[in-house]
């Protein structure tokens, strides 16, 4: 489809690099007539695109018999020049090192001899004198050692052996690097869908690590230190890693930043989860801090599952001005897929936490949940209201039947989530048919773990 390429990737240019880009394309490739045409029609094309056949008469004109190979070669090229455009406006925000190597093969190829071993040169001493902020520092040092040894313009025996002794410790640094971030994550990972990955060389690599001298690469640091919270959880591992990622954050790339705050983060939900003093409360400080420092916004977007977390928190906290301040500034930044059910359920949550529970059931009301994740939370949260609002028990019973038949036959859940929703479930028939003594009741509410939404079972069993 015509929307799928070309104009999805010109309506994505801002408008200061939509006129770059016809500069781009009038500067280097005016030779191509028929795309510079097409170009002018695009500049004043309305949102809605036309047929293939409509954007040929105005560009060609109608006394131009219509040619449908004529208008898509001139759509694929002009999308093809977009995607240069983007590649040559990467390249020169990206960081230096990139357009070095590039430049470096350049003169390689050429047979410029002096100016690669000059560039070779100033590149070598900056990378020496740059902390490595990820693991692809590591790469480019390894590129560099790699380049001084077998492309220098150089005999055989003025070659230095300690080119090739730095490059085998550049590539078991990027190897130690890379197989933490990812060894983390399997890890991760593996809590979530209770299965298990087998990992090699960990130990190799935790001996390797402690054979380097001090000061070790922050990136070292960090990722070890979420490998221990990983394995061993414990307030002193987070509170270790939150010092350090708090201290050095600034010095990370942002992927980086927000692996491991999201590691923070998960390890306190889970801690929220178990009902631990404290963790609401610094879940919210977290979240605070990755909001602070622009650790969210990935793409132009942040996620719609962070924003809804993020109004949970703060509702739980009491935070309700807070909450909706937050929804009003960063509404602008979810997805449109997702942007009205994120709305929707946020607006809904903080009237819950308010005890509106009359305008919750209004707003639920307002969009169709689709999407499994709000499929769940709108439901927990319609059921807890009618909880508050002491509804029929037969309407209850029966919301909560429905909501488990869509529990048990969801294949997309994961199996503890899943466990603590039916959990939740239960205890919620429990709490509304109080057929036995409050003692054994009491008993069998004690018996179910994990349950979803624990606080608030436990806040209401103290009202019985």
């Amino acid at each position: 489809m015509l929307k799928s390429k070309i104009y999805c990737s010109y309506a994505q240019l801002t408008a200061k690099e939509q006129k770059q880009f016809a500069q781009y394309v009038v500067a280097l490739h005016a030779e191509k007539k028929t795309v510079v045409q097409l170009l002018r029609y695009f500049q004043n094309a309305d949102a809605d695109i036309p047929p293939r056949a409509e954007i040929f008469r105005q560009v060609f004109g109608v006394q131009v018999p219509y040619n449908y190979r004529k208008i898509s070669d001139a759509l694929s090229d002009l999308y093809l020049l977009v995607e240069e455009f983007l590649i040559w406006k990467k390249l020169f925000q990206n960081k230096l090192s990139e357009r070095d190597f590039i430049l470096l093969e350049i003169f390689r190829e050429r047979g410029m001899h002096q100016l690669f071993g000059q560039k070779l040169d100033r590149l070598a001493q900056r990378l020496e004198r740059q902390e490595p902020r990820d693991m692809w520092s590591f790469l480019d040092r390894l590129r560099v050692h790699h380049q001084r040894y077998f492309h220098r313009h150089t005999t055989k025996a003025d070659k230095q052996t300690n080119e090739v002794v730095d490059a085998m410790q550049a590539l078991d640094r990027f190897f130690i690097a890379s197989k933490l971030v990812y060894a983390c994550e399997l890890k991760s990972r593996a809590k979530i869908i209770q299965e298990k990955y087998p990992i090699s060389f960990l130990p190799q690599i935790r001996e390797a690590i402690r054979e380097v001298k001090s000061p070790r690469p922050i990136h070292f640091e960090l990722y070890l230190s979420v490998l221990k919270l990983l394995e061993n959880p414990s307030t002193k591992s987070f509170t270790k890693l939150k010092t350090y990622f708090y201290t050095h954050a600034q010095q990370l790339y942002f992927e980086d930043q927000s692996a491991i705050l999201a590691y923070l983060i998960n390890y306190q939900a889970q801690a929220i989860k178990e009902g631990q003093e404290g963790a609401v409360a610094e879940a919210f400080a977290l979240y605070q801090f990755g909001l602070d420092n622009h650790m969210f916004i990935e793409n132009h977007y942040i996620s719609h599952v962070r924003f809804h977390n993020i109004v949970n928190i703060a509702c739980n906290l009491g935070k309700y001005d807070w909450a909706a301040d937050f929804m009003t500034d960063w509404e602008a930044y979810l997805d449109a897929a997702n942007k009205a059910s994120a709305i929707v359920l946020g607006r809904a949550r903080l009237a819950f936490a308010r005890g509106e529970f009359e305008s919750v059931l209004r707003t639920l009301q307002e969009v169709k949940f689709s999407d499994v994740f709000y499929a769940i939370r709108s439901r927990v949260l319609l059921l807890r209201t009618h909880y508050e609002l002491h509804s029929e028990t037969e309407l209850i019973l029966g919301l909560s039947k429905s909501f488990e038949v869509y529990i048990r036959r969801n294949r997309t859940i994961q199996k503890l989530t899943k466990l603590g929703l039916l959990n939740f479930i239960r205890a919620l028939r429990i709490l509304v048919d109080w057929k036995f003594e409050k003692l054994g009741s009491t008993q069998k509410l004690e018996q179910l773990h994990p349950v979803a939404y624990r606080d608030w079972v436990w806040a209401k069993l103290a009202e019985k």
